[in-house]
């Protein structure tokens, strides 16, 4: 199947000023980090998407990218300028933005840092496990990262994760989600084996959606930050992902005899769900490009599909990873 179609054209008009794509030209030809960056995410007028970038032109593989989206929901085509930022997973809402980074020097070991609109780290954590999962509040008020502790992989018997609630100005740890009171059915769910991941947030920040798992289930849940408490939603969900217009949620869902994950959307206000159509098996938490697309991690690169099955997935960006969507500033 040919993936690189018409369906995300790169013939777009231009999305940031014509002094910005000067600064960004003229600091990556002295080696230079990239100033533009911050100077788009802080009056972007237009969605812009950061992403780790996995090109390693100039030494900046790994480091966070950005690249404007253009009218026709596609990079703007030659955009994709780099910083110094080293993130495995990055995410950013109402100018702060979170970044997991691996330490290659301590095994199984993370540097969390909490950045501003230059992406500059305004607090910074170390933390014992394995990067997985980072997201920010649209309001910018709280975040939520998820690590392995054990395990690296959510198919692996021994798998055991870690999720932190943050305050992103305060740069602090608010609270485990393993510290949270769990009902199932109205009635308190306790077990020792809970592993929580995949936060996604409402647009009141203090509530969320997220994964747990015990006794080789897995539950959507909702909670709430303030109350410090969740509820199972539904069964055989995973890595949610609330729909700017929280009409939907799409995650991962085992399907078949082998368990193999395939991404669904499930309609907030009915329950109904029903399968997506990407073909391969995903294991990533996805973003939202708008209400209708969203983008998600498949080998080296970045897909975008169209959620309503009008269409087949399409490359987005090639050799990158952990797409942020930036909306524009109010």
């Amino acid at each position: 199947m040919n993936r690189r179609v018409a369906f995300f054209s790169v013939v777009l008009a231009a999305s940031v000023t014509t002094a910005a794509v000067y600064v960004v030209r003229a600091a990556r030809a002295r080696g230079a980090p990239s100033p533009a960056i911050a100077m788009t995410i802080a009056a972007n007028h237009e969605p812009l998407v950061l992403f780790r970038d996995l090109e390693g032109n100039e030494g900046h593989f790994g480091k966070v990218a950005m690249a404007t989206i253009g009218s026709e929901r596609a990079p703007h085509p030659g955009a994709r300028a780099s910083s110094e930022l080293s993130c495995v997973r990055i995410h950013f809402a109402a100018g702060r933005g979170l970044c997991l980074e691996a330490d290659d020097a301590v095994p199984e070991t993370s540097h969390l840092h909490i950045v501003g609109p230059d992406l500059q780290p305004r607090a910074s954590l170390s933390l014992n496990g394995i990067p997985s999962r980072a997201r920010v509040a649209r309001d910018g008020r709280y975040g939520a990262v998820t690590l392995f502790v054990a395990g690296h992989s959510y198919d692996d018997a021994n798998m055991s994760t870690k999720t932190l609630l943050l305050d992103m100005a305060a740069g602090r740890v608010l609270s485990d989600l393993e510290q949270f009171a769990v009902y199932r059915e109205g009635q308190r769910f306790e077990s020792r084996d809970f592993n929580f991941w995949g936060v996604t947030f409402t647009r009141d920040s203090n509530r969320f959606f997220a994964t747990l798992s015990s006794g080789g289930k897995t539950w959507l849940v909702r909670g709430d930050v303030a109350e410090k408490r969740v509820e199972t939603v539904r069964e055989n969900v995973e890595c949610p992902s609330l729909s700017p217009d929280e009409k939907r949620i799409v995650f991962k869902k085992r399907v078949g005899s082998g368990g193999t994950h395939r991404l669904h959307a499930l309609e907030i206000e009915t329950l109904r769900e029903r399968e997506l159509g990407e073909e391969q098996p995903i294991d990533d938490q996805v973003e939202w490009l708008d209400d209708a697309h969203i983008l998600y991690k498949n080998g080296p690169q970045i897909f975008a599909l169209d959620v309503d099955g009008t269409s087949k997935a399409q490359v987005f960006l090639p050799r990158a990873s952990s797409p942020a969507v930036v909306r524009p500033s109010r």
